[in-house]
């Protein structure tokens, strides 16, 4: 659009197609050749574990808002692509490796890895479970 000078409002959000979060996470999962385990919670829970949508679990609004759903339909008519989730996931990861080891090591969102087992720990007790055992390099997602 650029090269051709057009302009105009468009939603482009993504993908082309409505992605569930845990499908996206599957995705990465995949892309990634992680042996990750996902445990899902309550939003209740989170909430009263001081867990924050956003800042604390990037990608997920705590709610149902809809806001990655507007209608990108104007958009798409005028060309818009978007690239693969496993290419995403795999260059993101890549760049993140290839940033200064101070960089990496002070996450600017997500949970750091004592608030994740912390909460995990505090939902396996609640419910009565046990808490899974966490190998080296293996990461948790709530």
């Amino acid at each position: 659009m650029a090269e051709n000078r057009e302009t105009g409002i468009y939603n482009a959000t993504g993908p082309a197609k409505p992605l569930e979060i845990g499908a996206m996470l599957d995705g990465i999962k995949g892309a990634l050749h992680s042996n990750a385990k996902f445990t899902w919670l309550p939003a209740d829970f989170l909430e009263q574990e001081k867990i924050e949508a956003w800042s604390d679990m990037p990608v997920w609004t705590g709610m149902e808002s809809g806001m990655a759903r507007a209608n990108i339909n104007r958009a798409l008519a005028k060309g818009l692509t978007f690239r693969p989730l496993a290419q995403t996931a795999r260059d993101t990861l890549a760049w993140f490796k290839s940033q200064p080891l101070d960089r990496q090591t002070k996450l600017r969102a997500g949970l750091t890895h004592k608030r994740e087992t912390g909460g995990l720990a505090a939902w396996h007790t609640e419910k009565g479970a046990l808490i899974p055992s966490r190998a080296a390099g293996e990461d948790l997602a709530n």
